[in-house]
């Protein structure tokens, strides 16, 4: 028996430590995270043959993976409401009667690309509340009376997720920076910590990207190289129409290389790593990068 315990125990610590990429539980307030769901439902309403409109009732459980883009994982009950196909759908409600509600599970696995706007449903399985407490039971039996296969194979497969799951995921190199969302918000936001730690009084900007870099990493990890020079803006003032300026003892151009990691599902953003030339300002003592949510 404590075979087996100690298998899954060690595949699944190995597993929420090391895997890239690995699910997270998802606000379910996230707009992206709403549209995934809105975007299920309403497929699975065009599949169904029930001339009434099916909605949300209860969110079992949703998580988030990293997979060049976000992989939703979405467990919910489902209702009949009072609205049929076809006509006006709003202030839906649920039946109240649980015969006329028929209140069923259903798990989602939708698919949504980085930097786009669109969703892929890539997975759906439903059935009633009374399967769910069956399904339950087989599983139970079912591992219950095959433990001893199962001494032998859990070690095996725990090997196998261990070894998976510490593969880092590579690093790629961005094609069109200039137009990444993604990207250029990250840049915006290393620039901004930038110009906030260095000790003079005018503002920095970027006049050229030497090389743009992601990786996933539980997130999205940009590694970004960039030319910087001194604008005409001082930090004190207004920050807008600023322009480098002409002279080049004045504009003093440097190097510096930042990695942003990004965790958008959480509206959290973190300046990891700044590197850069013997020329640029330094930062104030006792400087360490602490996590930073995204502004709007």
């Amino acid at each position: 028996m404590w075979k087996i315990v100690f298998a899954i125990f060690a595949a699944v610590v190995a597993v929420g430590q090391c895997i890239p990429g690995g699910f997270n539980d998802v606000d379910i307030n996230d707009p992206n995270f709403n549209n995934a769901l809105n975007f299920a439902v309403a497929l699975h309403n065009n599949g169904i043959t029930d001339p009434y409109l099916h909605q949300v009732v209860f969110i079992i459980s949703a998580k988030v993976q990293v997979v060049a883009g976000f992989n939703y994982i979405i467990v919910v009950q489902l209702g009949r409401t009072n609205c049929e196909k076809g006509r006006p759908n709003n202030g839906c409600t649920v039946f109240s009667d649980p015969a006329q509600a028929q209140i069923y599970q259903c798990t989602f696995t939708v698919f949504s690309p980085l930097n786009s706007n669109g969703f892929q449903l890539l997975g759906k399985k439903c059935y009633s509340r009374q399967r769910a407490s069956e399904f339950k039971v087989l599983r139970f039996y079912y591992f219950t009376s095959k433990a001893k296969m199962w001494k032998a194979v859990f070690p095996l497969l725990a090997a196998f997720f261990v070894g998976l799951s510490c593969m880092p995921g590579g690093v790629k190199k961005i094609e069109d920076a200039d137009n990444d969302e993604g990207f250029q918000r990250a840049l915006q936001f290393a620039v901004a910590k930038h110009n906030n730690m260095t000790n003079d009084m005018h503002i920095r900007q970027v006049t050229k990207v030497l090389s743009a870099e992601s990786q996933v990493v539980e997130g999205l990890k940009y590694i970004m190289t960039v030319m910087l020079e001194r604008t005409n803006c001082e930090k004190r003032g207004p920050a807008e129409n600023c322009t480098v300026h002409s002279e080049l003892e004045q504009a003093k151009p440097y190097k510096c290389t930042f990695s942003v990691w990004s965790r958008p599902w959480l509206n959290d953003t973190q300046l990891t790593e700044i590197r850069c030339s013997s020329s640029a300002p330094p930062p104030p003592l006792g400087f360490k990068p602490v996590p930073v949510p995204i502004e709007d």
